[in-house]
């Protein structure tokens, strides 16, 4: 059927299914798995490391970082993968809680260190390791979930099939 000859208007509805089945396939061959994760996971240390520096500043542990965590691991991973696959969900949902958990284990880690005296300026007996609590927890969780949500690119698909 030749569109530009019939003479009434095409339908709005199969040139959306077209173009939006072309832009679907096209961000099907843009994506790379292997670039996203390694960028989500640099994103992940760099995080970690973020949390641990502003815990050892605030002289106790911030859970609410996390969640700076999940936002960089997941635009990282959506930025460099540019996925419309759910893998790269998973990837980035995986990354951030692994981020959190690394985000605790260094605080912990440097103020077992500020403790011992291996940090100079940090010789205050009254801090104490930190330990996943339930707000830690709850903390991690919604940066998987933010990072899950962000991770890839949604690409619009047309219902209207006629």
């Amino acid at each position: 059927m030749n569109l530009a000859s019939s003479s009434r208007p095409p339908d709005p509805g199969l040139l959306t299914c077209f173009r939006t089945g072309g832009a679907h396939r096209t961000a099907l061959r843009q994506q790379n798995f292997l670039l996203g994760f390694l960028a989500g996971f640099m994103a992940m240390l760099a995080g970690a490391g973020l949390w641990a520096g502003l815990s050892l500043a605030a002289g106790r542990q911030l859970a609410v970082a996390g969640l700076a965590i999940g936002l960089g691991v997941g635009g990282a991973v959506r930025f460099f993968g540019r996925g419309v696959e759910w893998l790269f969900s998973l990837v980035g949902a995986g990354l951030a809680l692994l981020g959190c958990l690394l985000g605790v284990m260094f605080t912990s880690g440097l103020f077992l260190a500020g403790q011992q005296g291996n940090i100079p300026g940090m010789l205050d007996p009254g801090l104490r390791p930190a330990t996943l609590g339930p707000l830690d927890v709850l903390c991690c969780l919604a940066a998987a979930a933010l990072a899950w949500r962000l991770s890839r690119r949604r690409t619009l698909v047309s219902t209207n099939r006629t």
